[in-house]
């Protein structure tokens, strides 16, 4: 079935970017997870985030100059994107902080809470026809 809207059918697949996010993300991932037997300030710990980091910060460049980029960055542009991968980001944090103990539990659980009580409670699905998403992601990442 041929591609009914949107998209080039011929566009290549962004290995470059693919690299560098996947080598980006692992740095950071590696640094954060050293720091459950290691103190932060260890060379283990922050080269790695560092190094992340910059990596991820190539990515970014890459993406803004590729002809088919991985991640279209005109997308976070959108508030509901934005606020959407903000508060994944939030809710992955505090879970990946609580499984590794490198933070408290309480304090590790509380976007996770807030949200899925927020995202699950009645008062929501009832405001977001009238309102949309947007004032609603921002209440739940202010708190």
């Amino acid at each position: 079935m041929p591609e009914s809207r949107g998209g080039d059918a011929d566009a290549a697949i962004d290995w470059q970017g693919g690299v560098l996010a996947s080598i980006g993300l692992f740095g950071i991932a590696f640094g954060a997870s050293a720091s459950s037997t290691a103190p932060w300030s260890a060379a283990i710990v922050y080269g790695p985030m560092l190094a992340g980091i910059a990596v991820l910060a190539l990515f970014l460049w890459w993406e803004a100059q590729a002809k088919s980029p991985m991640v279209p960055l005109a997308l976070f542009r959108a508030g509901a994107f934005s606020g959407a991968n903000a508060m994944t980001l939030l809710l992955y944090a505090g879970l990946g902080g609580a499984l590794s103990r490198t933070v408290s539990s309480s304090s590790s659980g509380v976007p996770v809470a807030v949200t899925w009580l927020w995202r699950s409670s009645p008062r929501s699905a009832a405001m977001r026809p009238s309102v949309g998403p947007k004032p609603v992601t921002s209440i739940i990442a202010r708190v």
